[in-house]
């Protein structure tokens, strides 16, 4: 069973906690990642923010941030802006818990090797994003 704690550094209240366990539960399980140790760290635009600037050395701020802890290992850290996760909600006109949701789904595709650099592989990734929210809408 893969286990997903969560931290809430942002200030924001009522993020969907029990329900984003369930889904990435699901989504670790579908790839066989069973074993996996996943933190959900939720900030504000100012801490990610410096989380860019820090690892990534990139001056802007970005929705979600996905670092691995070990090679061969399912163990790794998802950072959410919840800020550009409610600005997002606005400007794609979806509810906000659904934002949060895809961004932490997003970050776990990435922990398992999924990249959106290419067109096609963004619009996998979108494609398995989707599939999982519809799983638990």
């Amino acid at each position: 069973m893969p286990e997903i704690k969560i931290y809430n550094d942002s200030g924001k209240k009522n993020l969907p906690g029990k329900k984003l366990i369930e889904i990435l539960s699901k989504v670790f399980k579908a790839h066989g990642a069973n074993d996996a140790n996943v933190s959900i760290i939720f900030l504000d635009d100012a801490k990610m923010l410096e989380m860019n600037k820090k690892y990534l050395n990139h001056d802007w701020n970005t929705d979600v941030l996905t670092f691995p802890m070990e090679e061969d290992i399912m163990d790794g850290e998802i950072y959410i802006s919840v800020d550009t996760a409610l600005r997002q909600a606005k400007e794609y006109q979806v509810p906000f818990r659904n934002e949060i949701l895809r961004l932490a789904i997003h970050g776990a595709l990435h922990l398992l090797d999924y990249d959106d650099i290419t067109d096609e592989k963004r619009a996998k990734m979108t494609e398995l994003e989707n599939k999982y929210l519809q799983l638990n809408s």
